[in-house]
Formats: structure tokens, sequence, C-alpha cells
């Protein structure tokens, strides 16, 4: 994805959605420590933490970011917690679950969960942008959705996209992204 594209998406969701509290954007020093920790991440990520920070949707979806405080939430914290829960309930089940998690090749990075406890992951690797996969609370099967964290979050808000995991009342209208700490 250019960041032409990542720019005009971020914008589109800033129209639809506009931010709640004022953030600062990182420095790309700031930037580049946390990509020391986690690897290459999305540019529409980067776009979407810099303008909006670490926020939930509707107060039910939370976005991962690795500027929040140290636990719950914090992008580098929940990446040791997802992919240690996706290792356990993957286990003896790969022929149910392929994906890998990170640090394999091509493995899932998880970016954010829901307060019914899904996680959504990108699949890391060969395709540019990296699919978003959603994994219900404790269930081993997942659904690939090929658009961007911010291409998902619009068509959510505007319920062109629908999660079956996620409940019939998510999203409300007018959504708003609210502060998560």
């Amino acid at each position: 994805m250019s960041s032409a594209e990542s720019t005009s998406g971020i914008e589109s969701l800033l129209e639809l959605i506009p931010p709640t509290n004022a953030v600062d954007a990182r420095s790309s020093d700031e930037w580049a420590g946390v990509i020391a920790a986690t690897g290459p991440l999305p540019p529409d990520y980067t776009a979407f933490i810099d303008r909006y920070g670490f926020v939930r949707l509707d107060d039910f979806l939370m976005i991962y970011s690795p500027f929040a405080p140290p636990g719950p939430g914090n992008l580098i914290d929940q990446m040791a917690i997802d992919l240690d829960a996706y290792r356990t309930l993957r286990l003896g089940h790969e022929d149910e679950m392929p994906l890998p998690p990170l640090p394999e090749p091509g493995g899932l990075l998880p970016l954010g969960r829901s307060d019914n406890g899904d996680v959504l992951f990108w699949l890391t690797g060969g395709d540019d942008p990296w699919p978003i996969i959603v994994i219900g609370e404790g269930d081993r099967r997942h659904t690939r959705l090929d658009l961007t964290l911010v291409e998902l979050l619009r068509r959510l808000v505007t319920s062109e996209v629908v999660l079956d995991v996620f409940p019939s009342s998510f999203p409300r209208g007018p959504s708003q992204f609210v502060p998560a700490i």
C-alpha cells in the first residue's frame, strides 16, 4: 500500500468519525523503536495511531497501540498474550487453524480485541496490504478480510462489513472512537 493510499484512507475515516481527543503524532524515532520490537507495521495503522491514539470503537472494539501504558491494549504486551493464547488454541488443531503465529514466516500479528474476546490479527507476509483475520473467542474458525485496518473500521461503521462474531448491536450509530484509558 502506498503512502498516498493510507493517507486517503485515514482522511476518509477522519471525515466519518472525527477524533474525540487531541493526539500528538509520534516521531519516526518512536515508531522505529516499536518496529524493532514488532517488525514492520502497515502504514495505515501508524497513521491511525498518530491520529486517534489508543482508542475503542463504540466502546467495544479496542485497537492496540504500542504507545498505550504497559498492560492490556499495549500492542507489544498484547503480542505475547494473544500469540500465546492462539498457539495454545491451535495446538493439536493445526489442520483447522492453518495460519501460523509470529515469529513463523507469514505469521499472525494481533492488532485489536473486542469486549467479547474476539481477536483481530494481521496475516503478515506476502499480501499487500496484509489481510485482517478475525478469530472469535475460543473459536478455531477464522474470517479473512482483504482490507486494511482503516478500511475495515470504515466499513464496520457504515455496516458494509458485518462480522458474525460481533453482536448485532455493534456498531451503534453514530459511531465514535473513545480513549481506551
